[in-house]
């Protein structure tokens, strides 16, 4: 029962969150390759494909149903090019001169009912890097507006409690990503009564 209401809890207070929050995700365009070529993202997110070099484009391959096609040259005359995500789903798409050599990426987004938090209305300035991570992750919690000890909670995408960290004192937070599946997950800083900050962490 205690775990049911945990639960409950979580995902008020993301779907509480989740609004307003949309986020800009970059992928370099260069030698071949758009990096990072896999990508997670929550629905309403845009993607921006930035020119690095060469002479690109970026060409949906299979995406949802009901997703907007899109096919876009990148390069020294057209340097940006961005997608918003409006359905959830998984995204294909490649550089269509280059393709041969594996010039390809994915998108993967998630509904925003999901519950994503991209930051709380108090200590929204809170910063995650890198994000994703592929080993660990630092915290900055320089700017945290709040005097005491705190405990940080990791929850995956269904909001099951997968890593704890109590007694919180340090301007900095390391995350080891060892043990954590790549996916979408949302942490939560808090004490014994409160949400103080929380956001979302991707894991590749």
């Amino acid at each position: 029962m205690k775990q049911l209401k945990i639960k409950l809890i979580i995902i008020l207070c993301l779907l509480g969150f989740i609004h307003g929050y949309a986020t800009k995700v970059t992928v370099q365009v260069a030698n071949y390759v758009f990096t990072p070529a896999s990508v997670s993202v929550t629905v309403g997110d845009t993607i921006v494909w930035n020119w690095v070099n060469g002479m690109h484009t970026t060409t949906s391959l299979t995406i949802p149903a009901t997703a907007a096609a899109w096919d876009a040259m990148i390069d020294n005359t057209a340097t940006t090019f961005e997608y918003k995500i409006t359905v959830a789903g998984t995204y294909n798409y490649e550089c269509t001169p280059h393709s041969f050599v594996g010039m390809t990426g994915t998108i993967t987004a998630v509904a925003s009912g999901l519950g994503i938090i991209e930051n709380t209305t108090n200590n929204s300035n809170i910063k995650v890097y890198p994000n994703p991570i592929n080993t660990l992750a630092v915290l900055n919690l320089n700017t945290l507006v709040y005097s005491g000890k705190l405990s940080f909670s990791l929850y995956d995408i269904l909001g099951n409690k997968v890593r704890t960290i109590e007694s919180v004192t340090n301007d900095r937070l390391v995350i080891n990503r060892e043990g954590l599946l790549s996916g979408i997950y949302f942490y939560q800083l808090h004490d014994a009564e409160t949400i103080i900050a929380s956001g979302k962490l991707l894991v590749d």
